[in-house]
């Protein structure tokens, strides 16, 4: 058994969308009797630090085939985060409370602010109800990813409330 973390050339090749399974990254995990050891790792090889959606579909399939205990902790590279299977396809994480690092971001029209759960994130509300235009949901994520301010990157969350009152995010 030879880790992922000095494996970069695996990771790539299993990503890889033309010669591997095609993917944004690789989550691996061990189950503990106490919860589990979750990793994730990038589609370049480089180890990442944290994926909550990543680490609640990780919970999902292992607390609920019985292979780790319903509520545990989840060791992370950003710290232990506490996790409750609720059943069925519901997972609870308690992430640390968020944290703001950068001053807010304005990509076009938007401003976007900066604030790390375990990894970074900028995070922007729309005011209006329904999803980002497609054209500018593209250009402006990839104007943060590649932002000189981040040079690790940084994931981008576009937020709204639909006319029901339910939040959405992409």
């Amino acid at each position: 058994h030879i880790p992922l973390q000095s494996q970069p050339d695996v990771v790539r090749q299993l990503c890889d969308r033309h010669f591997g399974i095609g993917a944004d990254g690789l989550l691996t995990y061990v189950p503990m009797p106490d919860g589990l050891e979750f990793c994730i790792f990038n589609a370049d090889g480089s180890r990442d630090t944290m994926c909550g959606n990543g680490l609640r579909c990780v919970v999902l399939l292992l607390a609920g085939n019985g292979r780790i205990p319903e509520t545990g902790i989840a060791r992370t590279d950003s710290g232990d985060v506490r996790y409750t299977y609720l059943g069925g396809t519901q997972v609870m994480l308690q992430l640390p409370a968020p944290q703001e690092f950068h001053a807010p971001i304005t990509i076009g029209d938007h401003a976007f602010s900066c604030i790390n759960t375990g990894s970074p994130h900028a995070v922007v509300l729309l005011p209006e109800s329904h999803g980002p235009n497609p054209v500018t949901f593209v250009a402006a994520s990839c104007d943060l990813e590649n932002h000189d301010d981040f040079p690790d990157g940084i994931s981008t969350n576009w937020v709204w409330r639909d006319d029901v009152g339910e939040f959405h995010l992409r």
